[in-house]
């Protein structure tokens, strides 16, 4: 999952006092619990406090868990990441994209737009606190992600054939480069910073930067003012459309065991 403020990210589960499920989460919280100035065993603390209040906290599961919450937040802050400008040069690449049908191409400029805005978020926003060893800027940029989180940060929703289909293109034509340390490790190859800068690009769902480029109208959801290209009319992004349905099946359910209990009551 890649996350573009973790700061805002984090403490909007800690508000709501959600489960933390995955090991980053419980990073984030340990780096949020560091930026209070708060001593080791206090943090080991809170974490433990918070896992046993909103889930089934058990030691031996968890020691592991916030242990390494504890050295991930000595080492690493929040990742936010801020302005990313699109150069002239690498826009004209990936509008140059046409090798395929046309709605097959539109798909590959905006997962091209979207795996560049991600090399330079990493790039110029990184979480070290002291950067070691820090590379010399080249013509070309590395990308650590996977291309599900890829794909669902620029609206794409192919099957993962058509996406081998994608990559062959824009690896034949040497828009990018798979390496062999990972399936989620890239080469970008149409990096130029010494272009002029024509798009900002804020971490706002980024993909909806590229959309008005090309002209699309953009809305704001209603309910969590995320950028939306505007498709028909819809008024809420997918995340907020999915709680929505949850929270309308809750109450239903709700509802649904509160009639049988009162009929049951009116039996007895």
């Amino acid at each position: 999952m890649i996350i573009l403020d973790e700061k805002s990210y984090i403490k909007k589960i800690i508000e709501k006092e959600k489960p933390l499920r995955t090991q980053k989460e419980i990073n984030l919280y340990a780096v949020l619990l560091f930026e209070k100035l708060l001593k080791g065993n206090t943090i080991v603390r809170n974490i433990e406090e918070y896992l046993e209040k909103t889930d089934e906290y058990v030691q031996a599961k968890h020691f592991y868990k916030v242990t390494r919450a504890i050295t991930y937040a000595k080492k690493h802050g929040f990742r936010i990441v801020g302005e990313i400008f699109i150069n002239e040069w690498e826009m004209e690449v990936i509008e140059s994209f046409n090798y395929l049908s046309e709605k097959e191409n539109e798909e590959c400029r905006r997962i091209l737009f979207m795996m560049l805005y991600l090399a330079k978020a990493f790039k110029y926003y990184t979480t070290r606190l002291k950067e070691e060893n820090p590379f010399p800027i080249k013509d070309y940029l590395y990308l650590y992600a996977s291309i599900e989180d890829i794909l669902w940060l620029a609206e794409v929703r192919i099957s993962f054939k058509k996406w081998k289909k994608y990559k062959h293109e824009m690896t034949k034509h040497g828009l990018i480069t798979p390496t062999i340390y990972s399936k989620k490790t890239w080469i970008i190859n149409y990096f130029y910073p010494d272009s002029q800068a024509i798009l900002k690009v804020l971490n706002n769902n980024p993909i909806t930067y590229y959309q008005e480029y090309k002209g699309a109208k953009i809305i704001e959801c209603e309910s969590c003012k995320k950028r939306l290209a505007k498709i028909t009319s819809r008024k809420y992004c997918s995340d907020c459309a999915y709680q929505m349905k949850l929270n309308a099946k809750k109450e239903i359910k709700n509802h649904l065991t509160q009639t049988i209990k009162q009929e049951f009551q009116n039996m007895e």
